[in-house]
């Protein structure tokens, strides 16, 4: 952690990490726009075409990371994105989602109103934007000495970047029904210090009547497609990504060598990442740590290494959240904007998915004799 705030380095790093999110997308933009061209129409042309299009839409996300990130991993200078800020926020932000889905649960049982909110999806669109979001009260010193009792509480769990925040319906799931998420450790801890579990439990009043449009033109879309689709998979196979040798024939037979390298090392790297042992990554805290560490005795020395990671690892998060609270606080004292989540750069995405769902509901509406508006 730095010892004196460097704002216009921090900032760069951001800019830096969703300039290469940018990039990235930009880049499977131009090679599934170039998949679609005269030289991959004779080969496609065998395949079933919906297969064809989730193929190229695949391909062309692999094709950029293979680009963007290999030559990455071949010089083993993967890049570090300011990692004690970058950790730092996102458990600062974890306050504000747990917030957030609190006011969603509420909302959806039509308990209150929030200007700007129209759909349930708004949520899933502030999720990736939550340090943007306008009608959540700012943290407070209070809920920040909360975050730092769960770290320091056996409720716990490491951030993962992959969680999801507003996932209602998900949560509310059996664990072995489809679609199942795992409640975040941090709302557990949360509800249970605050009383508010009960908010999981109430009626989705706004959600149900959603489904009902939803489900209007969901029935139409699939009663004009499925006659088509069912003769396409009859008449041709599906082109699969994921079925073994695809990914390496296509690009055998279309891609240069440097392209069939460059797969090998980054295929490479992920199977290894995969395998990377626990005992391998505590050893590799412990060693970064610079600091000294105290190891616990222990009958198992593999034990008292992983109990030594982790325990430094939650003290690491105390601190972090604290400077990362200091930071927030300047900031809007100051007025300047919050540093953007890992997830700014599908504020795009998203923007245009809440759109499309909009749209959706609209339009069932009209076909049901209502007015096209959200006032249902």
């Amino acid at each position: 952690m730095r010892n004196k705030r460097d704002k216009p380095v921090l900032e760069i790093n951001i800019q830096q990490f969703l300039m290469e999110e940018s990039e990235k997308s930009r880049l499977a933009s131009d090679i599934a726009h170039e998949l679609e061209g005269p030289r991959y129409q004779e080969f496609f042309s065998h395949y079933e075409e919906a297969s064809v299009r989730q193929f190229i839409q695949a391909y062309s996300i692999r094709k950029a990371q293979y680009l963007q990130y290999s030559p990455q991993f071949l010089k083993e200078q993967e890049q570090n994105v300011n990692d004690d800020l970058v950790c730092a926020m996102e458990l600062l932000w974890e306050i504000q989602q747990k917030k957030l889905f609190n006011l969603q649960c509420l909302w959806r049982a039509e308990k209150i109103n929030i200007p700007g909110m129209e759909v349930v999806f708004d949520f899933f669109y502030w999720e990736k934007n939550i340090s943007e979001c306008p009608f959540l009260d700012a943290v407070t010193q209070e809920e920040v000495n909360l975050y730092v009792e769960y770290v320091n509480s056996d409720f716990y769990s490491e951030p993962n970047p992959l969680d999801s925040w507003q996932d209602l319906e998900g949560f509310r799931k059996e664990p072995y029904e489809a679609g199942h998420v795992a409640i975040p450790a941090w709302y557990t801890f949360y509800d249970n210090n605050m009383g508010t579990d009960e908010l999981m439990n109430l009626a989705d009043i706004r959600g149900d009547k959603e489904k009902r449009y939803l489900g209007i033109k969901e029935k139409q879309f699939s009663e004009d497609l499925y006659q088509s689709v069912e003769d396409a998979m009859l008449c041709k196979p599906r082109l699969e990504i994921t079925q073994p040798g695809v990914l390496e024939e296509f690009i055998r037979k279309f891609e240069n060598r440097r392209l069939l390298d460059l797969f090998d090392v980054y295929e490479t790297e992920l199977r290894k990442r995969a395998e990377y042992s626990a005992i391998e990554s505590a050893v590799e805290i412990l060693k970064n740590a610079g600091e000294q560490i105290s190891i616990e005795a222990s009958a198992d020395w593999q034990t008292a290494l992983l109990n030594a990671a982790y325990k430094y690892e939650k003290m690491q998060a105390e601190k972090h959240i604290r400077y990362a609270y200091s930071e927030y606080m300047l900031r809007r004292q100051s007025g300047i904007s919050q540093l953007p989540t890992k997830w700014a750069a599908q504020e795009e995405l998203y923007s245009e998915k809440l759109q499309n769902y909009k749209d959706l509901i609209l339009r069932a509406r009209l076909e049901c004799g209502e007015e096209a508006n959200f006032n249902f």
